[in-house]
């Protein structure tokens, strides 16, 4: 059902250095790069969903949930640093199980950062 999804295998190191590397477009041509950041409204929240990326308080990445895992990557500009949380779980509603300990670490960094401009 996933079809590609989950055909790459790699770890929290790999994706620390992938979500940095998207963000900052070390990955594509400039002008390439700056299309991808130009986000669109997603409906409900106060982010922005560029091409594969989404956007919003100078935050960065992407989440994903395919049978057995779930994982956040996503990269903090001001800080230069990235965010992992990756899950190891399997439920029948095949939900994400880690937007819990995202919302929580995501909320205390923003606070602790104050208002972005």
């Amino acid at each position: 059902m996933g079809g590609a999804a989950g055909a790459i295998i790699s770890d929290i190191p790999d994706l620390l250095t992938f979500s940095r590397a998207v963000c900052q477009g070390d990955l594509l041509k400039p002008e390439t790069h700056r299309e991808q950041m130009e986000g669109q409204p997603l409906l409900g929240t106060g982010t922005d969903y560029g091409e594969g990326v989404a956007l919003g308080h100078g935050v960065c990445g992407h989440s994903g949930t395919i049978n057995g895992f779930t994982t956040d990557m996503y990269y903090i500009k001001r800080l230069d640093a990235s965010l992992v949380v990756s899950v190891n779980r399997l439920d029948r509603d095949n939900k994400s199980q880690s937007t819990a300990v995202l919302g929580l670490v995501t909320k205390t960094i923003l606070s602790v950062l104050g208002p972005f401009e």
